[in-house]
């Protein structure tokens, strides 16, 4: 399996016309990266407005940086300004306010892959304050090598006011050693103002 999930800070009032876009990345060439346009105009790839008014901010990042280093994790600075965090041995930490040490962000990230871990509890409070929301974007496909029954290609959706997902299934060619491969790939809102 390969692919990658991009989480994103939206507004509320662009949930609507950012899952209706269809299940593409939103944000995938303005987020997360410094951009110089033609005309001069400077992109710091921290956010982007969106035609409707609305903007969307960057949460966080696995920078792979070509694989000529271990690949570095980024995220949005006012989310460790919140929680006054600082550095640990696995990530992110911060002090209750009994003065105990409390685990933020966990990240694990290696050449081959990483896993990056948010307490839920800290990012549903720093979203609530902030009355913004997290679109978590997924894109994976899986690859067969195993001998199948010959099929037709399978398409479905999944569709709600939360989340927009396109999903299939499909017979390769017999030449690419693979026999078939699937692929999801969507978006949802991981938090919802104004919702328990």
């Amino acid at each position: 399996m390969y692919g990658g999930t991009h989480c994103i800070i939206i507004d509320a009032e662009s949930r609507d016309q950012v899952l209706q876009s269809g299940t593409g990345w939103s944000g995938q060439s303005d987020i997360g990266g410094v951009e110089v346009w033609r005309d001069g105009t400077f992109s710091d790839g921290l956010t982007t407005n969106r035609d409707d008014g609305g903007e969307l901010s960057f949460f966080s990042a696995v920078r792979e940086h070509h694989g000529f280093v271990n690949p570095t994790f980024e995220i949005t600075p006012t989310f460790l300004w919140y929680w006054d965090a600082f550095p640990s041995n696995s990530g992110w930490s911060y002090f209750d306010s009994a003065g105990r040490s409390v685990e933020l962000v966990r990240v694990d990230v290696s050449m081959e892959k990483w896993t990056v871990e948010v307490s839920a509890l800290e990012l549903r409070t720093f979203l609530a304050a902030c009355g913004r929301e997290l679109l978590v974007q997924k894109d994976y496909t899986l690859l067969t090598t195993d001998k199948i029954e010959p099929f037709e290609r399978v398409d479905d959706n999944h569709r709600t006011v939360w989340s927009n997902f396109d999903w299939f299934a499909t017979q390769d060619e017999p030449s690419s050693g693979v026999t078939a491969f699937s692929n999801v790939m969507g978006k949802y809102v991981s938090y919802v103002c104004g919702t328990q």
